[in-house]
């Protein structure tokens, strides 16, 4: 009994010997296969994270394009924008360019209208002076030929003796010859008519007329 017994205990030894050896080895296999799925886990962390950064960076570098692209419309966008400009300043340039030239010229019209005005009546002043002065001159013409034919003195009874004037006003001229007034004013009125009488008788009709006789008698000297 008691070896039997003793058998028994060794026996039950070994067994739990060997239990508690195939314990540790089941730990141990926990372990590795806790620490595998651990290292599994991680790499498919980590796979996951590099895929999560891949999609990432892919959106990134389109939403990089897209903003590129609308980088570059912009750009376009603003050249067109200051082309338009660069235009529009030409063009109010160039109408304030001909809205000053059509001014100047505006300016110019009026001043050049204003000496026209001005040279206008400056020819009418000077026509008006003109003609005074050569009234004057023509009054003071033939009151120095009307002074000289009275100092002259005319031959009496001459072949172009006046007919002695019948009725009306007259003026009485040397040597019996006289003209009424209304004759003297046909005369003054039709200065052809004056021409065409005799020198002689012209001499005699000047002075009544207001005209310049032809020429001047002489006189005779007395022997």
């Amino acid at each position: 009994m008691q070896d039997h017994h003793a058998a028994s205990g060794s026996l039950k030894e070994r067994e739990e010997d060997g239990f508690k050896g195939r314990w540790k080895e089941v730990s141990v296999l926990d372990e590795i296969s806790g620490q595998r799925s651990m290292d599994t886990e991680g790499k498919v962390n980590m796979n996951g994270c590099e895929l999560v950064g891949k999609q990432q960076l892919l959106v990134a570098e389109e939403e990089a394009k897209l903003a590129e692209e609308k980088t570059q419309q912009y750009k376009i966008r603003l050249e067109e924008c200051h082309g338009q400009m660069r235009e529009a300043e030409i063009i109010w340039r160039h109408q304030v360019a001909l809205a000053e030239k059509a001014q100047d010229s505006s300016l110019r019209a009026q001043e050049l209208e204003r000496e026209i005005s001005e040279l206008r009546r400056e020819n009418s002043d000077l026509r008006r002076e003109v003609a005074h002065l050569k009234q004057r001159l023509d009054a003071i013409c033939r009151r120095r030929q009307a002074e000289e034919y009275m100092r002259q003195e005319p031959t009496p009874g001459g072949p172009y003796r006046l007919h002695p004037p019948l009725r009306g006003k007259e003026r009485t001229v040397k040597c019996g010859s006289s003209i009424s007034a209304a004759g003297a004013a046909q005369w003054a009125a039709c200065p052809h008519g004056y021409a065409a009488l005799p020198l002689q008788l012209q001499g005699r009709v000047a002075p009544l007329l207001g005209m310049a006789p032809p020429f001047r008698l002489r006189r005779k000297r007395k022997p």
